[in-house]
């Protein structure tokens, strides 16, 4: 199949394991209003290449999230990575927190993350 008859880049897949839980919703809801904020602040058009790079690099930099301490004086949990270096087994997270917009960088062992899904 060409790009122009499949320019989603859609492959067969069978989510039905995990499809019938509400988090499953909620992340297909919480990537379609990404890119209804992109488009509404118009920002740089991604083709469907570059934004299932972002996807791919977003899931996967979430065993790497951080907190950060903001003045609400609670830990924003969970705040996943928006760049990331990796040198020599080591992953330098740059982070912004989406409340009080602080900056940071974190670094971790790439092994650090005993993903087992």
């Amino acid at each position: 199949m060409t790009e122009d008859q499949n320019p989603a880049r859609l492959g067969e897949f069978n989510h039905s394991s995990i499809g019938f839980l509400p988090e499953y919703a909620a992340a297909a809801k919480a990537l379609d209003d990404l890119i209804k904020a992109m488009q509404e602040k118009e920002l740089f058009p991604l083709g469907q290449d570059e934004w299932l790079k972002v996807v791919r690099d977003m899931t996967a930099a979430i065993p790497f999230s951080d907190c950060c301490d903001c003045n609400s004086e609670i830990y924003i949990s969970g705040v996943v990575p928006t760049g990331a270096k990796i040198e020599r087994g080591w992953v330098t997270g740059v982070y912004i927190c989406p409340e009080c917009r602080k900056r940071w960088t974190c670094g971790w062992s790439l092994t650090v993350p005993n993903i087992q899904l």
